[in-house]
């Protein structure tokens, strides 16, 4: 219920700036969770998923622009026995800084990831999860007259296992390909 009235809260807050620019953001992840233990750490490969939301650009001044979203990421890796998938509510806050009318552009910022699936081969495993995900998104694009296109990369800080208790981490690290 608490995901549901904070989702609620955030979209209105976007069509409280009628001012703003809103844009329909999808893409593709390619994402993977290392896990670093006491005795080593544990080796997956990449997996594939996509990310869609929308996301809100307000004008700060000539270079910065400031980027709130809400999208949904499907996230995760694999090994060649285990498939492992993360579908978050992510809410991106990018500080967006134009380098001059050529359309290039940096963005850097936090996120908060809200844990709303998590399979492991088609076994629910959301309870083994920690609900709250939160890191640093860095990341370049550039900007045509109707669209952006751009490369991010999510580097999460939080431990997102609950299994692991205080012997180690798990975290998400995630390269996004995205359109506005």
């Amino acid at each position: 219920m608490k995901k549901l009235l904070f989702s609620i809260v955030f979209l209105s807050f976007f069509n409280f700036y009628s001012n703003a620019q809103i844009g329909i953001r999808a893409g593709v992840n390619l994402s993977n969770i290392t896990y670093d233990l006491d005795g080593g750490s544990l080796s997956f490969d990449n997996r594939v998923g996509f990310h869609f939301g929308l996301n809100k650009s307000f004008v700060l001044s000539n270079n910065f622009d400031f980027r709130p979203g809400i999208q949904y990421s499907i996230k995760g890796a694999k090994s060649d026995d285990t498939n492992i998938s993360l579908g978050y509510i992510e809410v991106p806050l990018d500080f967006i800084y134009r380098t001059g009318t050529d359309g290039i552009f940096i963005n850097l910022g936090p996120y908060l990831g809200f844990s709303m699936s998590a399979k492991a081969d088609d076994v629910d495993v959301k309870e083994n999860i920690e609900s709250l995900d939160f890191g640093i998104n860095v990341g370049a694009g550039y900007k045509f007259t109707n669209f952006s296109l751009g490369v991010q990369y999510g580097l999460g800080l939080s431990n997102i296992d609950k299994t692991i208790g205080d012997s180690g981490s798990a975290k998400n690290k995630c390269i996004g390909i995205y359109f506005v």
